[in-house]
């Protein structure tokens, strides 16, 4: 079989942006009705407390192919003529491009980790340890809407970032191919539309457009967690109030606070993970509940008979 020609699978648009619709495209899927962020001791009480999540840069993340896996991808089918480029003279030139942004894309990308999965093996292996897990259950329509009207930016120019909520793709899924298949036949045709295009500039368009496949795309390595993101995508304020800074375990970790102070609601449920001492975690967590009055949330406790204490 030949190389696959780009525009054989998808037409070449004209429209500017159509890039970043067509990731957003491969990335939807219906909402869950609950969407679980698993937490700590810590966590638990300071999410209840301030009613906000805490969205972490992408560089600061434990999977260290958070932001090269694309790039690498991308960089690989361009070496391997997977795909063919007609400006040959430019693969250098661009592979230098995904080279960079390897290093510095992370900066303007921010999420918040949740699962579709409420009471999962693999969570409390990295959650409850020493049995003070915890995965707090949100209402997934609620958060969407949430998202959709929330912004990082509160001081100085107002630079728009507001949040997503998608679930992300892995390596070994097909739509993993076809974004990275996008991201080429986007770079190939910007050069082409732009003859006099640069190093600079084509940076400055990949790092416009590819936002999301950077954002959503994970190793298959961990698609045991099926992970979905609420994610901050784009040039943010460093002057804005609601970033943060929290202790890390080797550096300091940004972040930014996404606030739902004004739908308590969203919180639906808790779930205890394993721990020796069930009754007594059931019934401290409710109480802190009545104190910030939020009765309506329900508790539950893990079903899995698994012990790391």
């Amino acid at each position: 079989m030949g190389k696959k020609q780009l525009g054989r699978t998808t037409a070449l648009p004209k429209k500017p942006g159509w890039l970043r619709a067509a990731t957003s495209a491969l990335l939807s899927n219906a909402i869950p009705g609950t969407l679980y962020h698993y937490t700590n001791h810590g966590g638990l009480i300071g999410i209840l407390r301030g009613q906000k999540l805490w969205a972490t840069n992408i560089n600061y993340l434990n999977d260290l192919s958070e932001i090269t896996l694309v790039f690498t991808l991308a960089l690989k089918s361009l070496k391997t003529g997977k795909y063919r480029f007609k400006k040959k003279a430019k693969i250098p030139e661009v592979a230098e491009v995904l080279e960079e942004l390897e290093r510095d894309i992370g900066e303007d990308i921010y999420v918040c980790s949740l699962s579709d999965k409420e009471d999962d093996l693999s969570q409390w292996r990295g959650y409850s340890i020493g049995g003070i897990g915890y995965s707090i259950g949100f209402d997934g329509k609620i958060l969407e809407n949430i998202s959709n009207k929330q912004t990082m930016n509160s001081k100085g120019p107002k630079i728009l970032a507001p949040f997503e909520l998608k679930k992300c793709l892995y390596s070994n899924e097909p739509s993993a191919e076809s974004q990275i298949e996008y991201l080429i036949l986007g770079i190939d045709q910007f050069i082409n539309n732009n003859p006099r295009c640069n190093e600079a500039t084509i940076k400055a368009f990949v790092r416009k457009e590819a936002g999301s496949i950077v954002t959503f795309l994970k190793h298959q390595k961990f698609a045991a967690e099926q992970e979905w993101r609420l994610a901050s995508i784009g040039k943010i304020n460093e002057n804005s109030d609601k970033l943060e800074f929290r202790e890390g375990k080797s550096m300091m970790v940004p972040f930014f606070e996404f606030s739902f102070m004004d739908r308590k609601e969203v919180i639906k449920e808790i779930w205890i993970g394993p721990t020796p001492n069930m009754e007594f975690a059931e019934h401290a967590i409710k109480q802190l509940l009545n104190k910030l009055q939020l009765t309506n949330v329900v508790v539950k406790r893990s079903e899995i008979p698994f012990r790391n204490w």
